[in-house]
């Protein structure tokens, strides 16, 4: 059976139980669009946190705390277009959260094919899960982040 389909049936079906939960649903996606602002890319976050570390330190490069596999590049070149990439990797989500955060985010990452989506997403969900440890990251990268 077609893969996507099922996986489209599975989060319709959950988007649907959880309905009944629309005034979080609106102050979430309330907070999504103000979010929206222009981020720091990661060039620029990499500079702000090299020009506050302490002399000597090693420098932080982001691609250290997002692991190798498909989708990865995707998740670095796409998702800032509205966050930095901090709320990837402090949020602790399960498939079904990561399913409903692409529900969410599809519109807006419309550069991306169908396929390539789905390869991100499921980069997300398998990279990303709610037991994995939250990296260290530099105090200006976790600054930059104030809502998502």
């Amino acid at each position: 059976m077609n893969r996507p389909r099922l996986r489209q049936d599975r989060f319709r079906r959950e988007w649907l139980r959880r309905i009944g939960q629309a005034p979080v649903f609106a102050l979430v996606a309330a907070l999504l669009l103000a979010s929206c602002g222009r981020p720091p890319t990661v060039a620029e976050a990499e500079t702000e946190a090299a020009s506050q570390r302490a002399p000597g330190a090693k420098p932080f490069n982001i691609r250290d705390v997002f692991p190798e596999g498909a989708g990865r590049e995707l998740v670095l070149e796409n998702c800032q277009s509205c966050h930095v990439l901090v709320p990837i990797l402090v949020l602790r989500m399960d498939e079904a959260a990561w399913y409903r955060s692409g529900i969410e985010h599809r519109e807006r990452v419309e550069g991306l094919t169908d396929q390539e989506f789905e390869v991100l997403y499921d980069y997300l969900t398998s990279e990303f899960p709610p037991d994995r440890p939250i990296p260290k990251l530099p105090a200006a990268l976790l600054d930059s982040w104030t809502t998502y």
